[in-house]
């Protein structure tokens, strides 16, 4: 299961220390969550009974995503000569960056970080979580999942953000 909660609270952590540039935080807590996209894939080969294998923490935990990504929105700010975009490349890099190093650190899986060359890194590969641990990853990342959005909430009043169209949504 992706643990969208807990990257997006990494995401949002380090905003006392970000420089204000614009849309350069969105972009650190985007790239927080973006790389468990995919799960998508994952989801749809479940589905359909296509093999799962080799689509999570593959390409979207690479560091050459992550090099493409930078570069790619680099060339689209001096493209249109707006710097927001650049800063949101570098957002997104310095987010999925992160999101790779909690995953190395906190998930007892590993990554392959730098797809497509065979490279899969496990910190972990000798240590058997215990069984405690496996009931209580999904409870804490609702958790995880339920501050994230309380703290995006907050941050938004701070910010004066108009929320009152949160209620006209139809979900």
């Amino acid at each position: 299961m992706a643990q969208a909660g807990i990257h997006g609270l990494a995401g949002m952590a380090l905003r006392k220390w970000t420089p204000n540039r614009e849309w350069f935080m969105l972009g650190i807590v985007l790239g927080n969550i973006m790389p468990d996209a995919d799960n998508l894939a994952v989801a749809v080969a479940t589905v359909t009974g296509l093999p799962a294998e080799g689509l999570h923490r593959t390409f979207t935990h690479s560091l050459f995503t992550v090099a493409a990504v930078v570069v790619a929105f680099y060339v689209i700010a001096r493209a249109t000569k707006r710097p927001r975009w650049g800063n949101l490349g570098l957002g997104l890099g310095i987010g999925i960056l992160m999101h790779v190093l909690l995953d190395l650190l906190v998930w007892f899986n590993g990554v392959e970080i730098l797809w497509p060359i065979p490279s899969w890194v496990n910190l972990w590969s000798n240590v058997t979580p215990p069984q405690w641990w496996s009931k209580l990853m999904l409870p804490a990342e609702f958790l995880c999942f339920a501050l994230f959005f309380v703290l995006l909430d907050v941050t938004a009043r701070k910010q004066d953000t108009d929320s009152g169209f949160l209620r006209t949504l139809r979900m």
